[in-house]
């Protein structure tokens, strides 16, 4: 069976090490994405000395539905083993450009100078096709087990890999990558539901995704603050904190909690459980 027999309502593109499927009619953008989601892939092997497997998606929102369970199109996302972007302009994205304009008329300005204008408004795709690295950073905390103890610590990580990404492989990207956050970060937060880290914790994406995205703004002033002030060194020094490796666990397990919990890892080869 060939890769294209697999996803038949896709087009499979062909050149890279991962899988990479698009919407019928996107290669050119596909391929523009997978170029970057490969170059984003050595930048991070190279730090974290993983090597994850995964299939990259991009669609049209026609077969958004057919290929996510992600209800809202535009809104990029990883699991273990897949990444989605989309690869058109969507409502997700032109609802911040609403909110911004809402909020003050000189940020709308400066989205206009900086992304451009689609259907007449900021459009904000430049810095949408960036996200594919943060969606990358997942997969590799996924299955690099680095296991962040909140979620928005999480989210701060693999912002952390983006702007690293940004600035060391493509710095040209910078203002594409820098201008909208600040500008949706300072838009009030007496009209979000929304606003604290205890919230970001109990509902994650369960909410609103303009006021998730609203977060990510935060989280990724929050990435470019602290690359500025601690560089590369600090995404290698999250990741070597939080990954603990099975033999680690199962000695912090004997000595912190109990070796009858260690025994479930070091008795678990060739016995019967339950």
């Amino acid at each position: 069976m060939s890769n294209t027999d697999l996803q038949s309502d896709l087009t499979f593109i062909e050149g890279f090490s991962f899988p990479v499927y698009a919407s019928i009619g996107f290669e050119q953008q596909a391929t523009l994405a997978a170029e970057r989601c490969a170059r984003a892939y050595e930048f991070m092997r190279n730090l974290f000395s993983v090597e994850p497997r995964f299939d990259m998606y991009i669609l049209a929102e026609r077969d958004w539905a057919s290929h996510t369970t992600e209800r809202t199109y535009g809104m990029a996302h990883a699991t273990l083993q897949r990444l989605t972007m989309a690869c058109e302009p969507s409502d997700f994205w032109r609802g911040f450009v609403e909110i911004i304009r809402a909020s003050s008329p000189e940020s709308y300005q400066e989205l206009l100078a900086i992304y451009g204008q689609e259907r007449g408004q900021a459009d904000l795709s430049p810095f949408f096709n960036l996200l594919v690295v943060h969606e990358l950073a997942h997969i590799f905390q996924y299955q690099g087990q680095c296991d962040l103890p909140r979620l928005w610590l999480g989210e701060v990580f693999v912002n952390l890999c983006l702007h690293a990404y940004i600035a060391v492989i493509e710095p040209e990207q910078l203002p594409i990558l820098e201008t909208a956050p600040p500008l949706l970060a300072k838009v009030d937060a007496g009209g979000l539901k929304q606003h604290t880290l205890e919230d970001f914790e109990m509902l994650y994406t369960n909410m609103d995704p303009q006021n998730y995205g609203w977060y990510q703004a935060h989280f990724h002033m929050a990435a470019k603050q602290i690359y500025d002030t601690a560089g590369i060194e600090v995404l290698k020094a999250l990741w070597q904190t939080f990954v603990i490796p099975d033999a680690l666990l199962a000695d912090k397990l004997r000595q912190q909690v109990h070796p009858s919990v260690a025994n479930i890892m070091t008795m678990w080869a060739g016995k019967q459980m339950g």
